[in-house]
């Protein structure tokens, strides 16, 4: 294995490698791999791309580990398999750590084809309205860009309305995608806010003024509201409007003909821990507790972020045990959700959540981009815990009872399992089954739809 071996860049859901990492660890538990192999700043990616300060997976590492006290407890579930072995009559516990990072905006040269613009202007009541093409879909822009706009210019709840969506209407600032919502398009609206806002104060007599809360201040207080001052702005000047493009940073190239270069102008990261309960006649998986310690610069609205990414460490559960599309000649069999199963409350463990905020200087107030990040992690970690609490090496997504059937009886699956009761040996049997004589579901076939 490569020394710093990164874990693995989002866009890819690395998975696969990231679950294999224990089985060729030499002896070494999940986090030793990891902290032994973890990407520092200054470190290379695969890209050539040298890794800045803010790179945080080590951080997020121990903290996973302080907060979850992962090692002790995954020593622990593994003896107790050893010690276990051949007995069927309890709930297998087990426990998994993935650590991963995401890059913010679009790939290589992406943002510097679009340079995505936003559009302050100041309308005839005093009042800045914003216009730009995000749409909010959960994610949160319809709460965090007025944020964002208030605290780059001051400005009070009033003062600032954002001009709905449409695309006849507003500038095209780019798609809704890429994990780019708030680091790059609040980056724009806060810098067309300022500059709008320092427009009206310039034609007003006075040294030292500032916007705070809504109010020009002068050194000895208060002046006036800058609604007043803006609309008489609007009276005597006209209409004023402000428009910026979004320009990565000079340092930001990339060879798309090589894919050398820098690929993101940063990363956000995280590490998961993920614990399961297994049922030992149904091979059935079921999350019990999840946490998710990520970095994603500085939080603009700290609830919101944490709820994104609960809500994105749920999908990643449900990637990882759940959801499959099942396909028969070219047509899907489950198109609907009555049989493609995603969680529902009743499938959702407590999921805690930490953020570490290291500001970033690129990002507005230091954010970086949060969106995809919390689907990358949630797979690997359980996937592992699976293979931790039964010795069933998961090779496949979602790690669904037959799935598992199916990798205990395979001769790798014998191998890693055998010991712990569950594995499928040469004859291919179940030692579950045997013991208790309720066979397992048989395998699916290429007709059949599950659930």
């Amino acid at each position: 294995m490569a020394e710093r071996a990164p874990p693995g860049e989002g866009a890819a859901h690395p998975h696969g490698a990231e679950q294999r990492l224990p089985r060729l660890a030499l002896g070494l538990d999940p986090f030793e791999i990891r902290a032994r192999n973890v990407v520092e700043p200054g470190d290379r990616l695969p890209t050539g791309q040298v890794l800045d300060e803010t790179t945080s997976a080590r951080l997020c590492l121990e903290e996973a580990e302080r907060r979850t006290g992962f090692r002790a407890k995954w020593r622990e579930l593994e003896e107790a398999r050893e010690r276990d072995s051949g007995r069927d009559d309890r709930r297998r516990r087990g426990i998994g750590l993935s650590l991963y990072f995401h890059g913010a905006g679009f790939t290589g040269n992406g943002e510097r084809k679009m340079k995505s613009p936003v559009t302050a202007r100041l309308r005839a009541d005093g009042r800045i309205e914003v216009l730009t093409a995000m749409t909010d879909m959960g994610q949160g822009c319809a709460a965090v860009f007025p944020q964002i706009a208030r605290a780059a210019g001051g400005l009070g709840e009033d003062d600032v309305v954002f001009a709905e969506p449409d695309t006849g209407d507003v500038p095209d600032s780019g798609p809704t995608v890429a994990s780019r919502t708030t680091m790059i398009v609040g980056n724009l609206i806060a810098r067309t806010v300022a500059e709008l806002r320092d427009s009206i104060l310039d034609p007003i007599v006075g040294e030292g003024l500032s916007v705070s809360d809504g109010w020009i201040v002068g050194p000895a207080g208060p002046v006036e509201p800058f609604r007043d001052a803006a609309r008489r702005h609007f009276e005597t000047a006209g209409p004023l409007e402000i428009t910026h493009r979004h320009e990565p940073p000079e340092w930001q190239t990339f060879d798309e003909s090589t894919y050398q270069g820098a690929a993101y102008p940063t990363y956000a990261w995280g590490a998961d821990v993920v614990e399961v309960e297994v049922d030992p006649d149904t091979l059935a998986a079921r999350p019990v507790a999840a946490t998710a310690v990520c970095e994603v610069g500085r939080a603009i609205h700290p609830t919101l972020c944490k709820g994104q990414i609960e809500g994105g460490t749920l999908q990643a559960l449900g990637w990882a045990l759940l959801e499959e599309v099942k396909l028969q000649d070219g047509r899907y069999l489950n198109d609907r959700l009555a049989t493609y199963i995603i969680p529902t409350i009743k499938d959702s463990p407590r999921i805690d959540v930490h953020l570490l905020e290291r500001a970033w200087k690129g990002g507005p107030f230091g954010a970086k981009g949060v969106g995809e990040l919390p689907m990358d992690g949630g797979a690997p970690a359980t996937a592992q815990a699976v293979e931790n609490a039964t010795g069933i090496p998961v090779e496949e997504i979602p790690a669904t009872p037959e799935k598992l059937l199916l990798a205990s009886s395979s001769p790798v699956g014998a191998a890693l399992c055998g010991r712990a009761g569950w594995g499928g040996g040469a004859n291919g049997k179940n030692a579950a089954s045997e013991k208790t004589g309720r066979p397992h579901r048989a395998a699916p076939t290429e007709n059949e739809v599950l659930p």
